[in-house]
Parts: structure tokens; C-alpha cells; sequence
């Protein structure tokens, strides 16, 4: 495999994940405009500098089959790669839960009648003079544990089958998401045409201004903003609740054996995954933090879906 199916693709994909889709137009409503761009920079900058030490290693003579615990190995000797290796084992065993919870969060919202639990509810106050009560249905925890589970046990048998399996199959993955990114763009571009609410109010300055500083508040579960919530969000902890959005750039070396010219292949399509995501959460931040109001950013997860824009689709 070249450079552009054996690492560009297979690390772009790992790296735009669920959580832009679901909980990234959440992270600039609570950490504002300033704060996000700031956060994706700090984020971004950390997986750049890890992947110029990957293309260091990489290109510091003949690579063999094993990926980055070959490359660890080599580097800082077995016994270093070997506990390197244990965590990042068990780093993409988490993210793999992660981002199988979130697939199965989207089918259950997308298709209600699936649902086998009794959904949850969570009341809405904009706590405004005229406060109007709104409702938010989630789905029930033991459908996430059920589906979840599931889905798990199909991804397995399709991981058994080996990387020649996983990688006819990429492609079919990746048109969706370039697909929808590209929806989503221009859905906020023409958001101002369509009249979907009032909250959403198309590319506006003003919206912009009132979106430019933080508000970190308390929430509940959902993540919608109650004064005696649980949970307190800060730098901090949108750091740990974004950081798994920019990670994942290990995918083209986890393909060393594949790939025809390791030490060329393995620097440029790391390197241009990370600058092209880089690029994509910055325009995103300013996009999403434009186009609609702080409300709406915070209560609506689903924001991006009701922004793309598919009626070219069906025309």
C-alpha cells in the first residue's frame, strides 16, 4: 500500500471521530470561541510533536512488520516499548468502547422504535423571565450496554479476519464521513436561508461576539446546564473530554507491514492527517460558534445533523 490508502486515510479516520458530531458544537458552547480554539491547539500540538517523533523513528533506518511497538522497542529498548506498549493497548481498547457508545447513541436517537428500555428525560428551564419548559430525551443506559455490546462482538469478528479485511472495507467507512463533513459545512453556510429556529441564526458577528467568552457551569449527565448539577466543567475537563478527538494517529504505522515505503509513507501521511483534522476543528470552532446561539449549543447535541444540509440530495 502508497501513502494515501496505507496512512493518510486510515489515520484521518481514526482521528475525526464521534466526538466532533456529538460533543464538539457542545465544547464551544460551554468553553466559547477563545477558550476552544485554544483547547484544539494545545490538543493538536501535542499529536504534532508525537508525530514528528514517530516520522523521526520511522525514518532512522528499515522498519519491519509490528508498528509502533516495533518502533518503541527499538527506540527505548523492550522492556520500555513492552509497558508503552500495555498502555497504548489498553488506550485503544477504551477508545474503541468510546466511540462504539457513541455510533450506538446516534442509531437509538436516530431510530426511536429500537429502543428496548424506557428512555430518560431531562427537563430543560432557559430560566428566563418567560421560561419555556422543553424535555430531552436520552436513551436508556442498559440500551447503550446491549447494543454496545453487540456491535462489539460484530467489530471482533470483523478485526479477526485480518488487516486485508479492514482495509477493503476503510473506504466504505470513509465516504460517509468525508460526506457528512462536507453536508455540515454547508448546512451552516446556508443556515441563514432555511429558517430552522430561532436559536439557529446562520453566520452572524453578533453571534459571534456573544459566543467569543466561556461560561463553565455545573450540569447534569446530559450535559445540560442546571445550577445544581454534578458535574463542574473547566479547561480541564473539556481537555480530557476532547483530547480522544485528535488521537489516533498510530493507524498508518499499525499498517508497517503493509505499507511499500515505510520511511517515506509513514512522516507525510501522519503529518497530513494531523495538519488536515488541525485545520478542520479550527474552521469548526469559528463555524459552530457563529452560527448559533449559546442555548442552543449546550441543549441541542444533535446540532450538527439538523445543520447538514441533504436536500441537494433528493432534488
Amino acid at each position: 500500500m502508497g501513502t494515501l490508502m496505507g496512512v493518510f486515510i486510515p489515520c484521518l479516520q481514526n482521528i475525526l471521530g464521534i466526538i466532533f458530531y456529538i460533543r464538539f458544537s457542545w465544547i464551544v458552547g460551554i468553553a466559547g470561541i477563545a477558550q476552544s480554539l485554544l483547547l484544539v491547539s494545545l490538543c493538536c500540538l501535542c499529536t504534532f510533536l508525537t508525530g514528528l517523533s514517530l516520522s523521526a523513528i520511522a525514518t532512522n533506518g528499515a522498519m519491519k512488520g509490528g508498528g509502533p511497538y516495533y518502533l518503541i522497542g527499538r527506540a527505548l529498548g523492550p522492556e520500555v516499548g513492552i509497558s508503552i506498549g500495555l498502555c497504548f493497548f489498553l488506550g485503544n481498547a477504551i477508545a474503541g468502547s468510546l466511540y462504539i457508545l457513541g455510533a450506538v447513541e446516534t442509531f437509538l436517537d436516530a431510530i426511536p422504535g429500537a429502543r428496548i428500555f424506557k428512555e430518560s428525560a431531562t427537563l430543560i428551564d432557559d430560566l428566563s423571565p418567560s421560561p419555556q419548559i422543553e424535555v430531552l430525551s436520552s436513551p436508556n443506559l442498559h440500551d447503550l450496554q446491549v447494543y454496545g455490546v453487540l456491535v462489539t462482538v460484530v467489530l471482533c469478528l470483523v478485526v479477526f479476519g485480518g488487516v486485508k479485511i479492514i482495509n477493503r472495507v476503510a473506504p466504505a467507512f470513509l465516504v460517509p464521513v468525508l460526506l457528512s463533513v462536507f453536508l455540515i459545512f454547508i448546512g451552516i453556510l446556508s443556515a441563514s436561508h432555511r429558517n430552522l429556529s430561532s436559536e439557529i441564526t446562520g453566520l452572524r458577528l453578533s453571534t459571534f461576539k456573544r459566543n467569543w467568552g466561556s461560561e463553565y457551569q455545573h450540569t447534569n449527565r446530559d450535559g445540560i446546564p442546571a445550577p445544581d448539577g454534578i458535574i463542574y466543567w473547566n479547561m480541564e475537563a473539556l481537555l480530557g473530554l476532547f483530547f480522544p478527538a485528535v488521537t489516533g494517529i498510530m493507524a498508518g504505522s499499525n499498517r508497517s507491514a503493509s505499507l511499500k515505503d515505510t520511511q517515506r509513507s509513514i512522516p507525510i501521511g501522519t503529518l497530513a492527517a494531523i495538519g488536515s483534522t488541525t485545520i478542520l476543528y479550527l474552521v469548526s470552532v469559528f463555524m459552530f460558534g457563529a452560527v448559533a446561539t449559546r442555548k442552543e449549543l449546550l441543549t441541542n447535541r444533535w446540532i450538527a445533523v439538523r445543520l447538514a444540509c441533504f436536500s441537494f440530495l433528493f432534488s
